[in-house]
């Protein structure tokens, strides 16, 4: 039994021609709502270590 690596594994035909338009779609969509990705800068540097359990944790914390 021969056991291909994920470099060997075939891909069909087009493949690497749609992730590319996909890419290039997701890209046009960020770049066209700057209010969205405001949003998403301000919501991650809630994240004080980029765990979103942490961040609940940190709100938790009373201040003062």
């Amino acid at each position: 039994m021969t056991v291909l690596g994920a470099s060997a594994t075939p891909k069909r035909r087009g493949f690497a021609a749609e992730c590319r338009r996909q890419a290039r779609l997701a890209a046009e969509s960020d770049r066209g709502n700057g209010a969205l990705m405001r949003f998403m800068d301000m919501a991650f540097d809630d994240l004080p270590d980029g765990d979103p359990s942490s961040a609940a944790a940190a709100r938790a914390q009373p201040r003062g």
